[in-house]
């Protein structure tokens, strides 16, 4: 993906048709996640081996979509977990809660515990992506490396670093400059997403702001409550 060229187009619409061209037959993961809470500003959030910093930004969702052809697939296939306390002083914030819904109970009811869900194949993905995209990468990226942090996956650390130096991991806010993905979606197709303020209803958004196009054929796999 030559930066420059991106950098050079206007109009958001012109920026996803060039990434898609760049994208089209590479191995891709898509991915976004739901917290307890925020990060603090600044650079303090880089410091992902700190749990400190990370204590009240656990994930409790987590959503992807991977592809070995991106482009090609006949059906978007899109995994999503709740994910499962593993301490005893995992609570979700009043301000985040209002946001995406998701209660405590529920996870504890329903949820996967993160080693689980990165064992059925979150982990083969992240190390087999050529790309990486998320719409607010820097939270994103950096809570996901905190709990992977906390579980040891030095492997799985390296590989994600690896891409975020050479540029495979990109981010769809830093390129349009819209914070939220919701007014990025009405922008580009009159409309508010068919799902918000729940990560797959994000990675399904994504997507299709990628693709140009609102997608007819798609399937959520996994929780959706």
């Amino acid at each position: 993906m030559n930066f420059r060229v991106l950098k050079g187009l206007k109009e958001n619409r012109e920026k996803f048709a060039y990434v898609k061209s760049c994208l089209m037959g590479k191995r891709v993961l898509v991915l976004d996640l739901e917290t307890t809470g925020l990060l603090p500003s600044g650079d303090a959030r880089t410091n992902f081996a700190n749990n400190n910093i990370y204590d009240n930004c656990r994930i409790v969702e987590i959503s992807y979509y991977y592809t070995d052809s991106f482009g090609n697939d006949d059906q978007i296939n899109i995994h999503n977990y709740l994910r499962k306390p593993d301490c005893d002083n995992f609570t979700i914030q009043e301000g985040a809660a209002e946001v995406h819904g998701i209660k405590i109970e529920t996870l504890i009811e329903k949820g996967t515990s993160f080693h689980d869900i990165l064992c059925a194949n979150l982990a083969k993905y992240i190390c087999n992506a050529q790309y990486i995209i998320s719409h607010n990468t820097d939270f994103d990226i950096y809570v996901l490396l905190n709990e992977l942090h906390r579980l040891n996956c030095i492997e799985l650390i390296q590989a994600i670093m690896a891409k975020k130096r050479y540029y495979r991991i990109f981010c769809t806010c830093l390129m349009t400059r819209y914070t939220k993905l919701s007014k990025l979606y009405d922008e580009m197709f009159s409309k508010t997403p068919e799902i918000m303020h729940r990560a797959y209803g994000d990675v399904l958004s994504l997507l299709e702001l990628i693709n140009g196009s609102i997608y007819t054929n798609y399937n959520i796999i996994g929780i959706k409550d």
